[in-house]
């Protein structure tokens, strides 16, 4: 997105946002992302749990540039989650690249080293890998060295320390980056505050009652001072403001949010209410 428009959005996305805002974090995804397909190895994005990870990956993967063959899928998109298993995950990674297959564990993983070969896959992103256990990790170590396809393992800040102890030693040698993603800085939560004022008035399916829009540049600038003391960045904990200040707005039967609304949900978003 380019600084002379910030208003430009995309609607698919984690978090179902109706804009997306590049800052520097998501610049710093990107460059990862490049360089772990430059050097096909292992890396691991690692964050607190609301700072909009998986929201970057995934934009990350959807913004792909359109490869000249449309057989190519260069970069992956996938989750784990505590009910999936190593076969399940098998089966998640083939569906993403194309077939939809059912057989025993080793002839699964021969089909997706194979179809990560026919399309072209430079990069997988598994999500939530907190959840992976011994076999999937050592499973996708195994699929990393035959194909030199580079996996990206996204999770919370204590993702590295899940790989310490001799069993992990091998993958541990194969990690060549890493990075900590950061919670939004001041500048960039006014910038989507904005974005989402001006997707609220552009689409015209929303309710008015619940349009969250303050009038002048020092009120929403006093706004957002109040939504960063209380969240602190946290994307997540932003959103949960602005959807309560919008209903406490909606209660008061005020058209748009007025500025003592965000004083008393900073309150009680701060005393651990919401």
């Amino acid at each position: 997105m380019s600084k002379q428009d910030p208003t430009r959005y995309s609607l698919a996305n984690a978090f179902d946002l109706p804009g997306f805002v590049e800052t520097k974090e998501v610049q710093r995804v990107s460059d990862l992302c490049q360089a772990l397909r430059q050097t096909p190895s292992l890396g691991i994005l690692a964050g607190m749990p609301g700072v909009g990870k998986t929201w970057t990956v995934q934009y990350v993967a959807q913004n792909e540039p359109e490869p000249e063959d449309f057989r190519c899928s260069p970069v992956i998109y996938t989750s784990y989650d505590v009910k999936t298993e190593v076969r399940g995950l098998l089966i998640n990674l083939l569906n993403c690249l194309g077939p939809d297959y059912r057989a025993p564990i080793g002839d699964m993983t021969r089909l997706t080293c194979c179809w990560i070969h026919r399309r072209m896959t430079e990069l997988i992103i598994i999500d939530n890998a907190d959840w992976l256990d011994k076999s999937a990790w050592h499973l996708l170590s195994d699929i990393q060295e035959r194909t030199r396809c580079a996996f990206l393992f996204v999770g919370q800040p204590d993702l590295p320390r899940k790989l310490e102890g001799r069993h992990y030693q091998q993958i541990r040698n194969r990690l060549a980056l890493g990075m900590e993603m950061r919670p939004l800085t001041y500048d960039e939560l006014f910038r989507f505050v904005k974005l989402w004022q001006y997707w609220r008035i552009r689409n015209r399916d929303s309710i008015v009652k619940r349009s969250f829009h303050l009038t002048g540049l020092e009120k929403e600038a006093e706004a957002v001072k109040e939504m960063y003391r209380v969240t602190m960045g946290n994307l997540r904990r932003a959103m949960q403001f602005i959807e309560q200040a919008e209903r406490v707005a909606q209660v008061n039967g005020h058209v748009l949010v007025q500025i003592e609304t965000i004083h008393a949900v900073a309150a009680l978003m701060a005393s651990g209410r919401f």
